[in-house]
Protein backbone atom coordinates (compact mmCIF):
# COMPACT_ATOMS: atom_id res chain seq x y z
CA UNK A 1 0.00 0.00 0.00
CA UNK A 2 2.96 2.32 0.91
CA UNK A 3 4.28 1.40 -2.40
CA UNK A 4 1.30 2.57 -4.27
CA UNK A 5 0.81 5.88 -2.44
CA UNK A 6 4.83 6.83 -2.98
CA UNK A 7 4.07 6.15 -7.28
CA UNK A 8 0.71 8.02 -7.02
CA UNK A 9 2.60 10.87 -5.49
CA UNK A 10 5.32 10.58 -7.71
CA UNK A 11 3.18 10.62 -11.02
CA UNK A 12 0.96 13.34 -9.65
CA UNK A 13 4.15 15.76 -9.01
CA UNK A 14 5.42 14.64 -12.77
CA UNK A 15 2.09 15.90 -14.17
CA UNK A 16 1.92 19.20 -11.75
CA UNK A 17 5.27 20.34 -12.56
CA UNK A 18 5.73 19.22 -16.82
CA UNK A 19 5.85 22.53 -18.61
CA UNK A 20 5.00 22.31 -22.16
CA UNK A 21 6.18 25.62 -23.32
CA UNK A 22 9.78 24.61 -22.34
CA UNK A 23 9.90 21.85 -24.97
CA UNK A 24 12.69 21.80 -27.16
CA UNK A 25 12.33 24.10 -30.23
CA UNK A 26 14.39 22.11 -32.55
CA UNK A 27 16.51 19.22 -32.09
CA UNK A 28 19.26 20.60 -33.65
CA UNK A 29 21.63 19.44 -36.32
CA UNK A 30 21.12 15.55 -36.10
CA UNK A 31 19.16 13.04 -33.19
CA UNK A 32 22.72 12.56 -31.27
CA UNK A 33 23.49 16.31 -31.45
CA UNK A 34 21.28 18.46 -29.66
CA UNK A 35 23.02 21.59 -30.29
CA UNK A 36 21.00 24.55 -32.08
CA UNK A 37 21.61 25.46 -35.84
CA UNK A 38 23.41 28.24 -36.63
CA UNK A 39 20.92 29.66 -38.05
CA UNK A 40 19.05 29.30 -34.73
CA UNK A 41 21.61 31.25 -32.89
CA UNK A 42 21.67 34.53 -35.00
CA UNK A 43 20.39 37.24 -32.81
CA UNK A 44 21.15 39.19 -29.83
CA UNK A 45 20.86 36.82 -26.52
CA UNK A 46 20.75 38.59 -23.22
CA UNK A 47 21.80 37.32 -19.77
CA UNK A 48 18.35 38.05 -18.26
CA UNK A 49 15.03 37.35 -19.66
CA UNK A 50 14.11 41.28 -19.14
CA UNK A 51 15.89 44.20 -19.63
CA UNK A 52 16.78 46.59 -16.27
CA UNK A 53 18.15 49.53 -15.76
CA UNK A 54 20.74 48.93 -18.36
CA UNK A 55 22.13 45.58 -20.64
CA UNK A 56 23.84 43.13 -18.84
CA UNK A 57 25.99 40.37 -20.63
CA UNK A 58 24.99 40.08 -24.52
CA UNK A 59 26.32 37.58 -27.59
CA UNK A 60 25.59 39.35 -30.76
CA UNK A 61 25.60 36.63 -33.40
CA UNK A 62 25.37 37.20 -37.49
CA UNK A 63 24.76 34.52 -40.16
CA UNK A 64 28.09 35.58 -41.66
CA UNK A 65 29.77 33.55 -38.52
CA UNK A 66 30.84 36.92 -36.69
CA UNK A 67 30.00 37.58 -33.16
CA UNK A 68 30.14 40.42 -30.91
CA UNK A 69 30.49 40.15 -26.84
CA UNK A 70 29.57 43.41 -24.58
CA UNK A 71 29.67 43.03 -21.18
CA UNK A 72 26.99 43.82 -18.68
CA UNK A 73 26.63 47.90 -18.32
CA UNK A 74 25.81 47.05 -14.86
CA UNK A 75 29.72 46.80 -13.61
CA UNK A 76 30.97 50.01 -14.18
CA UNK A 77 34.92 49.17 -13.08
CA UNK A 78 34.86 46.60 -15.96
CA UNK A 79 37.81 48.14 -18.19
CA UNK A 80 37.13 45.38 -20.43
CA UNK A 81 33.49 46.09 -22.59
CA UNK A 82 33.95 43.14 -24.76
CA UNK A 83 35.49 40.88 -27.83
CA UNK A 84 34.61 40.11 -31.17
CA UNK A 85 35.65 37.76 -34.01
CA UNK A 86 34.02 34.42 -35.40
CA UNK A 87 31.73 31.80 -34.27
CA UNK A 88 30.76 28.47 -35.36
CA UNK A 89 29.08 25.52 -33.63
CA UNK A 90 30.09 21.85 -33.53
CA UNK A 91 27.96 19.03 -31.37
CA UNK A 92 26.74 20.88 -28.25
CA UNK A 93 30.16 23.28 -28.31
CA UNK A 94 29.87 26.90 -29.39
CA UNK A 95 33.27 27.79 -30.63
CA UNK A 96 34.21 31.68 -30.47
CA UNK A 97 37.69 32.90 -31.90
CA UNK A 98 38.25 36.25 -30.67
CA UNK A 99 40.55 38.77 -32.96
CA UNK A 100 39.75 42.05 -30.95
CA UNK A 101 38.89 42.99 -27.79
CA UNK A 102 37.39 46.33 -26.23
CA UNK A 103 38.83 47.78 -23.65
CA UNK A 104 38.80 51.22 -21.33
CA UNK A 105 42.22 52.57 -21.17
CA UNK A 106 43.41 55.54 -18.77
CA UNK A 107 40.91 57.85 -16.87
CA UNK A 108 40.28 57.70 -13.06
CA UNK A 109 37.66 55.66 -11.07
CA UNK A 110 35.33 58.06 -9.19
CA UNK A 111 32.34 58.37 -7.16
CA UNK A 112 29.46 57.30 -9.27
CA UNK A 113 26.65 60.35 -10.82
CA UNK A 114 24.46 57.03 -10.77
CA UNK A 115 24.89 55.49 -7.36
CA UNK A 116 22.38 53.27 -7.29
CA UNK A 117 23.63 51.72 -9.64
CA UNK A 118 27.11 51.77 -9.66
CA UNK A 119 28.77 52.94 -6.51
CA UNK A 120 31.35 53.90 -8.54
CA UNK A 121 32.76 54.14 -12.15
CA UNK A 122 36.02 55.11 -14.45
CA UNK A 123 36.12 58.47 -15.70
CA UNK A 124 38.04 60.07 -18.58
CA UNK A 125 38.92 56.62 -19.82
CA UNK A 126 39.01 56.28 -23.82
CA UNK A 127 37.86 53.26 -25.46
CA UNK A 128 40.10 51.34 -27.71
CA UNK A 129 39.74 47.98 -30.19
CA UNK A 130 42.89 46.37 -29.50
CA UNK A 131 43.57 43.50 -32.72
CA UNK A 132 44.72 40.09 -30.83
CA UNK A 133 48.17 39.19 -32.55
CA UNK A 134 47.15 35.62 -31.75
CA UNK A 135 43.35 34.44 -31.93
CA UNK A 136 42.13 32.89 -28.75
CA UNK A 137 39.59 30.15 -28.77
CA UNK A 138 37.06 30.20 -26.28
CA UNK A 139 34.42 26.98 -26.03
CA UNK A 140 31.39 27.01 -24.31
CA UNK A 141 29.33 23.71 -23.77
CA UNK A 142 26.16 24.65 -25.23
CA UNK A 143 21.86 23.51 -25.02
CA UNK A 144 19.42 23.55 -27.10
CA UNK A 145 17.28 25.98 -27.53
CA UNK A 146 13.73 26.13 -25.65
CA UNK A 147 11.15 28.38 -25.25
CA UNK A 148 10.65 30.17 -22.19
CA UNK A 149 7.34 30.99 -20.67
CA UNK A 150 7.70 34.62 -18.90
CA UNK A 151 4.58 35.45 -18.76
CA UNK A 152 1.04 34.67 -20.70
CA UNK A 153 1.80 37.41 -23.02
CA UNK A 154 5.66 36.28 -23.57
CA UNK A 155 7.57 33.86 -24.62
CA UNK A 156 11.56 33.88 -25.05
CA UNK A 157 14.24 31.21 -26.83
CA UNK A 158 16.69 30.65 -24.30
CA UNK A 159 19.70 28.39 -24.38
CA UNK A 160 22.61 27.92 -21.80
CA UNK A 161 26.40 28.96 -23.17
CA UNK A 162 28.41 27.64 -21.00
CA UNK A 163 27.41 27.98 -17.13
CA UNK A 164 24.61 30.67 -17.88
CA UNK A 165 21.66 31.25 -19.37
CA UNK A 166 20.81 33.62 -22.17
CA UNK A 167 17.39 34.84 -23.73
CA UNK A 168 16.93 35.56 -27.39
CA UNK A 169 16.01 39.54 -27.54
CA UNK A 170 15.80 39.71 -31.48
CA UNK A 171 16.95 37.33 -33.97
CA UNK A 172 18.84 40.49 -35.67
CA UNK A 173 21.42 41.12 -34.01
CA UNK A 174 21.87 44.95 -35.26
CA UNK A 175 19.21 46.02 -32.59
CA UNK A 176 21.29 46.02 -29.74
CA UNK A 177 21.83 49.60 -29.24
Amino acid sequence: MKTKIILLAMFLYSCFTYDPSKEKVTLGNSEKDLSPSKQELVGLWHEFPMLGSGWGNVFRFWSDGSFRFHASQMKCLNRELGYAGTWKVETNKLILLVKERNLIMGGKIQKSKMPGICPREIVGGKEITKRLKETEVLEFHITEIRIDNLSEDLKRPVISIGKKRYWQFSSDPEEYP
